[in-house]
């Protein structure tokens, strides 16, 4: 494995340690009652659910304040702008969420910690600037291109990528986008033609005149 090869199993990696906690994050109420343990990543398979979600859509109004802003972090860095202050202070506060630890007794005599609160959004903060941290080294290293994580430009939603060169998160936001593109040129073409039948009307009428 040469190093571009190691980069991009690194970032893909990343990439599916970040949308692991989104997954989690999302469904905190389920999967994280009374703290328990189950925010740790385990990847179970290539077809993971969490890897087929798209997060942040517009219109999303369910998803945790929290959540929208380390979306919206992501969202800015990944189109290669700066986020502004109150972005910045709300992925603050969504790295210093308000963590207890207890302990327990656990098996073979161990005593295992264990935490309580929101962890999975702090997690989740900490997976997005480790994705964007990797993401901006390997792009110094002149591999620009390779990007595992994506922001749809239709629904501005933000997707896993199965390829490197995929653009839209879904099939439907890709037909959208072409329906939308395809409406605009038959509009654009329709009002060429009826610019150019006035013309014809018009001289037509100024030669009846003479």
């Amino acid at each position: 494995m040469n190093q571009q090869q190691r980069e991009i199993a690194v970032l893909n990696h990343a990439a599916e340690k970040l949308f692991g906690f989104l997954w989690q994050a999302s469904e905190v109420d389920k999967y994280l009652p009374h703290g328990k343990q189950s925010a740790d990543f385990h990847r179970t398979g290539k077809n993971d659910v969490f890897l087929k979600i798209v997060y942040g859509k517009n219109g999303d109004v369910e998803t945790p304040q929290d959540i929208t802003a380390i979306l919206n972090i992501l969202r800015v860095c990944l189109m290669r702008r700066e986020p502004d202050a109150q972005t910045c202070l709300s992925l603050q506060h969504a790295l210093n969420q308000n963590i207890t630890v207890r302990s327990y007794y656990g098996q073979g005599g161990y005593s295992v910690p264990i935490l309580h609160g929101n962890i999975a959004v702090r997690r989740l903060a900490e997976c997005a600037i480790d994705y964007l941290s990797t993401l901006a080294k390997i792009s110094a290293n002149g591999n620009e291109n390779i990007n595992f994580v994506g922001v749809c430009p239709q629904c501005d939603g933000i997707f896993k990528k199965k390829r490197i060169d995929q653009t839209y998160c879904t099939k439907e936001c890709k037909f959208s986008a072409w329906a939308k593109e395809k409406g605009k040129k038959y509009f654009a073409e329709k009002a060429k033609r009826n610019r150019a039948a006035k013309k014809i009307q018009s001289a037509a009428k100024k030669n009846g005149r003479r």
